[in-house]
């Protein structure tokens, strides 16, 4: 048996990647929305696609403008450009966007709105100087003859008019900017599109633009007293924009900030612990800004060191651990509640770019009770003497929602005590560093919604995958082959009635059994080269956790793999392929589960499983594997996320007896959930409830039969949907339960001879009933 670790390749890659977008934000500062990744863009229907190319945008990869006259010898202002947020979305002649055939080059004219932001950093004397400005260009552009329905489609391209200008800015009394042909500043280029096979084509699009830049400075800013006028040529090449921050409109012409259906994250940096940590070990913390809930509604009001307004708020920030040196096998996802301040410039309510500093003024977040740190506080921001500068540009879009296009660049500091018998023990620092952290697209963590302060475990609707390692065949293979399986584990299933948690275990919490599936994603490398396979395989599980408390909004606990074991058998690369691990079958498998309730009553799910696992297969005859067999050790942390393709989270559904006055006689109910009774008999010494678990959302209908000498009086269903009915005449419940939804129904039955009143009379207690014989 051999048995070695899984080697990270996609870790590996995943830091080759770091290093070099690090490298490159060595060599280039662009702005917060830029982003190297290709231009694609649909067939517009007629083989071909609009230009310019919506949702792509021009950067400067390699260059600069730069403002050179007028200023201080040896001093300079460069302008890192993105142009981007082409108006071309209306018709010819319905708006600012005209397109039509013409133009110096025989082929079309584009004639637009759009938006160039520059990013300005000050050289020499105006070391120091940094600003990011925004303004709306109107520009012509003009392209040759191309051949709609060709694969590739290359024609050249010329930048015929530019122009735009700034007014009334702290630093310029003026900023004029224009460029292109029709200014004698000759701007040419070339495109070519490439179709992709997929109804996309690619569009490698350059302009070399000529451009002169005219500027005065505005009395009392950084410029006072300087004037000039600079020329110059810049390329500018077509690359494709990450998904946007988008808003809508709250009615006043902006936006709410922080924006409520975004998170704020880092591209290309990570936080870092590194004080206290052995020598080459560190911490890296890619982190990810998220769930913002105002103090105050709205959430900014007045005010703030920038003149514009405050926001106070609370936010979750989500922590994806990886360590490297002698923590290199060391990963956790860690959710850290924190309380934020950040203070804006003033803005203009309805204009179509609105631009404006911004400052992380606080942020300070603190972990305690976790095993692998006693404690972990993080903080950042101005007002902790940590500068935290930022920018927000809103820019409308023709549907009339809001691009937010907002960063902060966050100077922090991480002090961290290593908890006992942990990761860290005996081990503890601080450490101070900065990171630029900007606005994307909400990511939603839900994995579990509520049901009563908790969540079922396993995490119905969830998975547990490996972002980082693993699983492998390494023994039995030929030399410097190995198999890579990649696994998602999944599709929970427990048998109905019971849930899948029940009370016990080694941890003193619960036993959770459920069968569940593997899928693996096998790829071969060395002489096996050309295995690419896809399997599931059906496995038998059971989890133990420790004890938790559901009325905590954080609950975390101890977890432990217990067993999980699997089979596949008569595949036609495999004769057998076993797959087994966990705590009961000798391979220590621990893990921890943090659960996070948050303000709409979902829970985030921080667990995961160091999982050792062992696979013994024998290979099929004639397939790849034909006279090959062998059996490996090795281990694997897989983390829970959301499962996109699981299916509808089952539900439950839970009948309650109420008898006025309790009484030990049987009530019996039929219908979908099967034949049962209840008492009510105020002892608790029988039941007077029966929990239904693991139901698909439908319809279920339950029906009490009537019963001598007792009168129906009530039936009430709590429904968080609202969808349930009654039927007080008929007995019946008819019962709607929606995907994860718990739905309570209680009967009422009052002796036939007495007379019920609501307690409420009497007692304000309004859900309780008494009665009383005339």
């Amino acid at each position: 048996m051999q048995s070695l670790p899984a080697f990270p390749w996609r870790r590996l890659s995943r830091h080759l990647s770091i290093l070099l977008v690090s490298f490159s934000a060595l060599l280039l500062s662009v702005p917060a929305a830029a982003q190297n990744d290709p231009c694609e863009v649909t067939d517009d229907g007629t083989g071909t696609v609009e230009l310019p190319p919506p949702g792509c945008a021009y950067l400067s990869p390699d260059e600069v403008h730069l403002i050179i006259d007028g200023l201080p010898p040896g001093t300079t202002i460069e302008l890192s450009p993105i142009h981007r947020g082409f108006f071309c979305a209306q018709p010819a002649g319905n708006g600012p966007c005209l397109v039509e055939p013409g133009g110096g080059l025989g082929g079309q004219r584009e004639v637009f709105d759009s938006i160039v932001v520059f990013e300005l950093t000050g050289t020499g004397e105006l070391d120091g100087f940094q600003r990011i400005v925004s303004l709306q260009l109107q520009a012509e552009t003009h392209t040759g003859p191309r051949d709609p329905g060709n694969p590739v489609q290359a024609f050249e391209t010329d930048f015929f008019r530019l122009q735009g200008q700034l007014s009334g800015d702290p630093d310029f009394a003026q900023l004029i900017v224009i460029g292109g042909t029709a200014f004698g500043l000759p701007s040419p280029g070339q495109t070519t599109l490439t179709d992709l096979g997929n109804g996309d084509f690619n569009v490698d699009s350059f302009f070399d633009i000529a451009y002169q830049i005219d500027f005065q400075g505005a009395p009392g800013g950084a410029l006072d007293g300087l004037a000039g006028s600079t020329q110059g040529t810049t390329r500018v090449t077509a690359m494709g924009e990450r998904d946007p921050c988008l808003e809508p409109d709250n009615g006043s012409g902006t936006v709410e900030l922080p924006p409520p259906g975004c998170d704020y994250l880092s591209l290309a940096e990570v936080h870092r612990i590194i004080d206290g940590l052995p020598p080459g070990t560190e911490i890296e913390l890619s982190p990810r800004h998220a769930r913002f809930v105002c103090e105050t509604t709205p959430c900014g009001q007045p005010g703030g060191s920038l003149g514009g307004e405050v926001e106070l708020f609370d936010s979750i920030l989500v922590l994806q651990l990886e360590g490297t040196g002698r923590l290199d096998r060391y990963f956790r996802t860690l959710r850290v509640p924190v309380q934020v301040e950040t203070h804006t410039g003033p803005r203009e309510p309805g204009a179509p770019v609105q631009s404006f500093p911004t400052d992380m003024f606080r942020i300070q977040g603190e972990l305690f009770g976790d095993p692998d740190f006693a404690q972990l506080t993080i903080t950042g921001g101005t007002g902790n003497g940590l500068p935290s500068p930022g920018h927000t540009i809103l820019e409308r879009l023709p549907g009339g929602d809001f691009r937010v296009d907002s960063f902060f660049d966050i100077a922090y500091q991480i002090d961290f005590v290593g908890a006992p018998g942990g990761a860290l023990e005996g081990l503890s620092g601080t450490t101070r560093a900065q990171i630029r952290m900007e606005a994307s697209p909400a990511k939603d963590e839900s994995v579990e919604p509520p049901i009563e302060g908790t969540v079922t475990l396993p995490p119905l609707g969830g998975q547990y995958v490996s972002p980082d390692e693993l699983h492998m065949i390494l023994d039995g293979l030929p030399p410097g082959t190995a198999i890579e399986l990649d696994p998602s584990h999944n599709g929970f299933l427990c048998a109905p009635p019971e849930p899948c948690g029940t009370p016990g275990g080694k941890l003193g919490g619960e036993i959770e059994v459920f069968d569940s599936t593997l899928d693996l994603e096998l790829t071969g490398t060395g002489s096996l080269v050309a295995l690419k396979r896809n399997l599931s395989i059906p496995m038998m599980v059971e989890t133990h956790t420790g004890p938790r408390n559901p009325d905590d909004p954080v609950q975390a606990f101890d977890t432990e793999m217990f067993r999980i074991q699997g089979e596949l058998t008569g595949d036609p690369d495999f004769a057998q392929l076993t797959i087994t691990g966990g705590t009961g079958n000798g391979l220590p498998s621990p893990g921890h589960t943090t659960l996070t309730e948050q303000q709409d009553g979902s829970f985030l799910v921080d667990s995961f499983f160091d999982i050792t696992y062992q696979i013994d297969f024998v290979g099929a005859p004639g397939g790849q594997l034909d006279g090959l067999s062998g059996s490996t050790q090795g281990q694997v942390r897989v983390t829970a996320c959301n499962d996109p393709e699981a299916p509808p989270r089952p539900g439950r559904i839970e009948i309650v007896k109420d008898a006025i006055p309790d009484s030990a006689t049987d009530f019996a109910f039929t219908g979908d959930l099967g034949d049962f009774t209840l008492q009510d008999n105020g002892e608790q010494t029988s039941a007077n409830n029966a929990e239904f678990f693991n139901f698909a959302a439908g319809t279920y209908m339950v029906t009490e039969t009537p019963t001598a000498g007792w009168t129906l009086v009530r039936i009430e269903c709590d429904d968080p949907s609202g969808n349930s009915t009654v039927d007080l005449g008929q007995g019946k419940a008819t019962i709607e339960l929606a995907s994860g939804e718990k739905v309570t129904c209680t009967f009422t039955n009052a002796e036939t001879n007495s007379i019920i009143f609501r307690d409420g009379f009497e007692t304000g207690d309004a859900a309780a009933w008494s009665s009383f014989q005339p």
